[in-house]
């Protein structure tokens, strides 16, 4: 899976929830879960470290 196949399964896992909040929980939990693998698996560090920054820059709980 490409970057942007992420990006893509992320945008469609959208559309199933019926409002924002919901959405909004459902995309940390998934940015949650990312970062839990990222930090266990550790297959590249500077990527790891790098998404973890953009993802605080963008206002999510890592």
């Amino acid at each position: 899976i490409t970057a942007n196949e992420v990006v893509l399964i992320d945008l469609d896992a959208m559309q199933a929830y019926p409002d924002a909040s919901r959405c909004e929980k459902g995309l940390a939990k998934d940015v949650a879960r990312w970062m839990r693998w990222w930090r266990s698996d550790r297959p590249q560090p500077a990527i790891a470290d790098k998404a973890q920054t953009a993802l605080k820059t963008a206002g999510f709980e890592v």
